[in-house]
């Protein structure tokens, strides 16, 4: 495995139902979704393969949710940061295998970012108290949802070696 991530689209959740995972040898992401089958914790594969031409180095599952936090408001997207510099995002929605009748994660249009030739790394952070997804390779990039899509601005920061999430109150003598 190149890239794992576990994190729960549902905040409040304790743990994560759906992961993905990026691969070495085929350059591919996958997206796996956690079962109880018969008292025994299973990964059941939920997803089409989805390959690159370059290294999964950082994927991200991430539910973009509106501040009413209902159901219609879930809005799913697979993040992934590759070794040569794109950023790459799909929508994904819930729908059914035709074949075996099992839930199935269905990949949305593409939409694809250039952050240089580094790495690109993504991760979750707060903006102005919205959460937002930063990912940074040679250049960095802020997404967030905004008028109905994911919205993403450049940072106006060339070679960010790494990033982090810094919670601080803020004083006034």
């Amino acid at each position: 495995m190149s890239a794992l991530s576990i994190d729960p689209l549902s905040p409040p959740a304790a743990f994560a139902k759906y992961f993905a995972a990026g691969f070495w040898d085929s350059t591919s992401v996958e997206l796996f979704k956690l079962e109880n089958k018969s008292g025994r914790l299973c990964l059941e594969r939920v997803s089409d393969e989805l390959s690159f031409s370059a290294l999964p180095r950082s994927v991200l599952l991430h539910n973009f949710t509106s501040k009413n936090g209902g159901a219609s408001s879930q809005r799913w997207h697979l993040l992934v940061g590759l070794t040569d510099g794109m950023l790459v995002v799909y929508p994904i929605s819930l729908g059914q295998d035709e074949k075996k009748g099992n839930e199935k994660l269905i990949f949305g249009e593409r939409k694809t970012f250039s952050l240089g030739t580094a790495p690109v790394t993504v991760g979750k952070c707060v903006v102005a108290g919205k959460d937002a997804i930063i990912a940074v390779g040679g250049r960095a990039m802020v997404l967030d949802w905004n008028a109905g899509g994911v919205q993403c601005s450049q940072v106006p920061v060339k070679v960010v070696p790494c990033t982090s999430s810094v919670s601080a109150r803020l004083t006034r003598n």
